[in-house]
């Protein structure tokens, strides 16, 4: 190995970036003050009520608290509620910090043990007089590495105790060079979104891990959001899957549409339905993709049925069994306002088998498919996630408290992503939507970006 290669694979590596303890005990040490301040105004609403001053004689109820008593009552409790939180408070970010550091200092002691080992390494075969300047040179470089080692092993023990280090070197050296910015706390929520909560910000995206960790980081920033969510993930150049929740049985909303859809080619194909009901479903089907039209959807599923929307709907869950798609079925039409208990479900597994078909070619009219859904008018989602220029083939989906989207991303290899939710506002899935597809796309083109 040559000196310049280890050279580039320390480089930018630097401890001085890493979060130390004396980092939050400033935050700690304040956040105790005013924890000191409202156990003193406590203390202080104590000797008042026991005494009576500030409270007249009039306020007075007989058989009961006066209105000023309540209130001073009422302000004690809420104060102790305050000092119960700033001690949780305390105590995660000191935890968070923790895992923190010990993962930084981990991958840094990783960095620095990997360079050592292949400094050392390079000196084999190295033999004086000839070699003495670049033996020289290799041995300062060993010098510095080992002090650097030395400061890391400190600092890996202090985080998180003195089997840190072995558990370090257990855990084998990483495929690529640490950096500290795409650190994370571990299992954790980070530091900066435990200290931001303080202050009610928006939220803010997670930073990525670095190649294959793309379902550890979806699941930790899915959880931070409220509602049910499940997101089911293929790279269809390596075929790594990131599943979370994918088999659970959700409410569609129009993505529906995409089975719809299928079932009605895979219907023309075979011949079962007319000349007139062929040409309904073909002038519908462009609006039921591109503009999610409701109407266009119920014709289509009225040509299916030769007049009925129920037999059309049987048709679609009959397509959808014979192919698999186990967790899909249409109950009832589409665009009804009274919707009552009936309801139309899929999973995000299912649409993802689905559009990974269509985009193989591996169903009849797969290529009119993709039209249509690269023609997609709703953009907010998933294309919202990707830079412009990247071609994504789309269907979304939304209802009251629903929002969906399922996309073919052509780039990083190509992939499948399919999210799914339900309990969330419109705002708050639309940008959960959007930041999941920014980390998707950023994992995959990660190494596109590097070059």
């Amino acid at each position: 190995m040559k000196v310049s290669s280890i050279q580039c694979f320390c480089k930018g590596t630097s401890s001085s970036e890493f979060l130390k303890e004396s980092d939050y005990a400033n935050l700690i040490s304040e956040l105790n003050g005013i924890k000191g301040e409202l156990e003193s105004s406590v203390g202080k609403l104590d000797s008042l009520m026991a005494s009576g001053q500030g409270l007249s004689a009039s306020s007075l109820n007989f058989g009961g608290f006066s209105p000023t008593f309540e209130m001073a009552y009422a302000i004690k409790s809420n104060v102790n509620t305050a000092i119960s939180a700033i001690g949780d408070i305390s105590s995660t970010i000191t935890s968070n910090a923790t895992a923190h550091m010990t993962n930084e200092w981990s991958k840094y002691y990783q960095e620095i043990s990997k360079c050592l080992e292949e400094l050392n390494s390079s000196l084999d075969g190295l033999e004086s007089p000839d070699d003495d300047d670049k033996i020289k040179d290799i041995k300062e470089k060993i010098k510095k590495h080992e002090e650097k080692l030395a400061e890391a092993e400190t600092n890996l023990k202090t985080a998180g105790g003195e089997d840190a280090p072995t558990i370090a070197l257990d855990d084998a050296y990483a495929e690529l060079p640490y950096q500290s910015e795409t650190s994370t706390l571990s299992d954790s929520e980070s530091l900066s979104k435990i200290s931001d909560s303080m202050v009610l910000p928006e939220k803010k995206l997670p930073v990525l891990l670095s190649s294959g960790n793309l379902s550890k980081e979806l699941e930790e920033y899915i959880k931070s959001n409220p509602g049910q969510w499940a997101a089911y993930i293929k790279n269809l150049k390596t075929g790594e899957i990131t599943d979370i929740n994918g088999d659970n049985k959700m409410t569609s909303a129009s993505i529906i549409k995409l089975f719809v859809m299928a079932a009605a080619y895979d219907q023309i194909n075979k011949g079962q339905v007319s000349d007139a009901n062929k040409q309904t479903i073909l002038s519908n089907m462009n609006n039921m993709i591109t503009i999610s039209d409701n109407n266009a959807t119920n014709e289509i599923l009225k040509a299916l049925g030769n007049g009925d929307t129920a037999a059309g709907r049987a048709i679609v869950n009959s397509y959808a069994s014979s192919q698999g798609y186990s967790q899909t079925s249409i109950n009832r039409d589409l665009g009804q306002s009274d919707r009552g208990s009936v309801e139309n479900y899929t999973s995000a597994k299912d649409v993802s088998n689905l559009l990974e078909k269509i985009y193989n070619g591996e169903i009849d009219n797969s290529d009119d498919m993709l039209k249509l859904l690269k023609a997609q008018t709703r953009r907010s989602k998933i294309p919202a996630g990707v830079p412009d220029g990247v071609t994504v083939a789309n269907k979304t989906g939304e209802l009251g408290d629903v929002q969906n989207d399922a996309a073919i991303v052509y780039s990083g290899g190509d992939y499948v992503i399919v999210t799914m939710s339900e309990g969330v506002s419109e705002s708050d899935g639309i940008e959960t939507i959007k930041n999941i597809s920014r980390m998707t796309y950023e994992e995959y083109n990660q190494e596109k970006e590097a070059n």
